[in-house]
């Protein structure tokens, strides 16, 4: 008989241990499959935010350089805009200054290219 509770014993302690270190193993993979998701997570939104930075800055450049043409031209007389697309573009960019010349008579060209 005691023989029989020592056995009962062991195997009650082998599975108990066996118990404890399956789920002492899962938990531990969990933790760290968890720990290595948060990090991709966060590597995630970086190049999101990075990304997103990079495109305000295209836009801001963009934008910058119209607002440059459109001051540029805003600054000239009236005759020399008149010219302006038969004669060429110097420095600035065909399309830029093309653009620029539409939105300004678009804008305010029944008032500003008029002649008095």
């Amino acid at each position: 008989m005691e023989t029989y509770f020592g056995q009962l014993l062991l195997v009650f302690i082998g599975a108990t241990i066996s118990i404890i270190l399956t789920l002492g193993a899962a938990f531990f993979m969990d933790y760290h499959k968890r720990q290595d998701d948060r990090r991709l997570s966060a590597m995630m939104v970086m190049s999101n935010i990075e990304k997103f930075s990079r495109n305000l800055e295209e836009i801001a450049d963009y934008l910058g350089s119209n607002d440059s043409v459109a001051t540029w031209l805003l600054n000239k007389p009236i005759e020399e805009l008149e010219l302006l697309p038969e004669r060429g573009v110097g420095q600035l960019g065909d399309a830029s200054l093309r653009l620029a010349v539409s939105y300004l008579r678009q804008i305010c060209g029944k008032y500003f290219f008029q002649q008095p």
